[in-house]
């Protein structure tokens, strides 16, 4: 009888002891790292008048321009590029790159 209480002594330390564990796992454990949450952003093409006449001057130019500034906006923040769309604009307006960061 004395040998089976101590089995049940330990059986019962070891419940206690992964109910602790999983306790600890649930209060600690970042959630976000289930959830895989997007931002989206809207950067600005900063484009204006050229010297002497030349047109119009962009700071976002084409896609490849778009996904290094998606690429610094969502490292800034943490996040890594999910996707990166370019919109060229008509003549006299300024360019869309959208963002979706992870």
């Amino acid at each position: 009888m004395n040998r089976f209480l101590e089995i049940l002594w330990e059986y019962k330390l070891f419940i206690l002891l992964l109910i602790v564990v999983v306790v600890f796992l649930i209060l600690y454990v970042d959630p976000s790292a289930f959830t895989h949450e997007t931002k989206d952003y809207e950067l600005v093409d900063n484009c204006g008048q050229g010297p002497s006449g030349l047109g119009i001057q962009h700071t976002i130019m084409d896609q490849g321009a778009c996904e290094t500034q998606c690429f610094g906006t969502c490292e800034s923040n943490n996040m890594n590029v999910v996707g990166a769309s370019f919109s060229e604009k008509a003549q006299g307006e300024c360019n869309l790159c959208s963002c979706v960061c992870g």
